[in-house]
C-alpha cells in the first residue's frame, strides 16, 4: 500500500516532532516522517488519511491537506527532488541566458531565481 502523503505547514523540527508525536500512535501508523523543507509529512502503514487530517487538525490546528490518500499509487517522492530540480533548471536557465548574451556580445547577464 502507499503512503499517506499530507502537506501542511511544518515551519521547523519542534513542528515535525510534534506532528510525529500527535499521530504515531494512532492505529494503522507504522511510520510517520514529516519534512519541514518542503512542508510535506509521509505515514506509512493502513490509516485512513481522512482520520490522519482530523487528528493533526484538532490537535495541532493547522490546516492539512491530503495529498495522496494510499488508494491510489504515485510516483514515488524522495525527499528534497524538487529542490533539486529547482536548482537544475536555475542552472539550465544561467547557462542559456549566458550563452544569449555571449552570442548576442552583451557584456552583463541576468539569472532569475
Amino acid at each position: 500500500m502507499a503512503p499517506v502523503i499530507l502537506h501542511m505547514d511544518v515551519h521547523c523540527l519542534r513542528c515535525a516532532r510534534k506532528i510525529r508525536r500527535t499521530i504515531e500512535h494512532l492505529h494503522g501508523v507504522e511510520r510517520v516522517w514529516a519534512a519541514p523543507e518542503s512542508g510535506l509529512v509521509f505515514v506509512s502503514g493502513t490509516a485512513d488519511a481522512s482520520k490522519l487530517k482530523w487528528r493533526i487538525e484538532s490537535k495541532i490546528g493547522t490546516p492539512v491537506t491530503v495529498v495522496s490518500d494510499g488508494e491510489r499509487c504515485f510516483p514515488t517522492y524522495t525527499p528534497g527532488s524538487t529542490i533539486s530540480a529547482r536548482r537544475r533548471a536555475t542552472r539550465r536557465l544561467t547557462r542559456t541566458t549566458a550563452a544569449a548574451a555571449a552570442a548576442g556580445g552583451s557584456s552583463t547577464t541576468t539569472t532569475t531565481p
